[in-house]
């Protein structure tokens, strides 16, 4: 598919699911969250450093936490002050997000952008596990896509976000078959949420069937995404 082929054919309402679908936003951890967090054999993926704030990535949450000027991250992931190393896991975070499902994600200029894998089995316990929005560095849930996955046909993917948060891209696709395995593919569909409430959908490269060059409509597809978002 031609990038230039893909044209917006709707402004729809973000009112199509109640907010309460999908689940809260991150909130100060209680003492169950806490001893849940200690029992968890989840282990830390990564912590992403944007300015004053860090968020450290699990399979089955997000933990938000605030540094001061003297507090650093190194290159294995541990909070420092001088000379002194503290893991995440003993650190308590100002807010804790928890998803019950594996979850994938985009990242830019400290803004997230979070699609629970509707197509994959919990994981966990309490938390959203049909969940697809854009998610600051804060843990506030500024926007989610009201969309409801529904594996095989109907999956959720983060295409890309926007360096200030104000525009994302998702797509709509089914799970495929592939040499190593199933997988989320064949993307018919974007959804293009722009600040503060404008959410468009886009024909993608499989709207009309598979492509000629799979590969090169999905490639075409991740590279307009920059021209995309300036059009008014």
């Amino acid at each position: 598919m031609i990038l230039s082929h893909v044209i917006a054919v709707a402004v729809i309402c973000t009112s199509l699911l109640p907010a309460g679908a999908w689940g809260q936003a991150a909130t100060k951890p209680s003492k169950t969250d806490l001893d849940r967090r200690s029992k968890s054999a989840s282990r830390l993926g990564r912590i992403a450093r944007h300015g004053d704030r860090a968020v450290a990535l699990y399979p089955d949450r997000l933990e938000f936490f605030g540094l001061t000027p003297k507090e650093g991250i190194d290159n294995q992931g541990n909070f420092t002050r001088g000379n002194e190393k503290r893991a995440p896991k003993v650190v308590e975070p100002e807010k804790l997000m928890w998803f019950s499902r594996p979850f994938n994600m985009q990242e830019a200029g400290g803004n997230f952008l979070v699609c629970t894998a509707g197509w994959l089995p919990k994981t966990s316990g309490p938390g959203p596990s049909d969940f697809c929005g854009i998610v600051t560095a804060e843990g506030t849930v500024v926007y989610r896509f009201p969309f409801q996955q529904k594996s095989p046909t109907s999956i959720l993917m983060p295409l890309a976000i926007s360096e200030d948060g104000k525009y994302a891209e998702v797509w709509v696709g089914r799970i495929v078959q592939g040499e190593d395995g199933a997988a989320p593919g064949a993307p018919r569909e974007v959804l293009a949420w722009r600040h503060p409430d404008r959410l468009s959908r886009f024909a993608g490269p499989w709207k009309s069937g598979e492509p000629d060059s799979p590969a090169l409509a999905f490639d075409s597809l991740l590279q307009g995404f920059k021209e995309r978002k300036k059009a008014p």
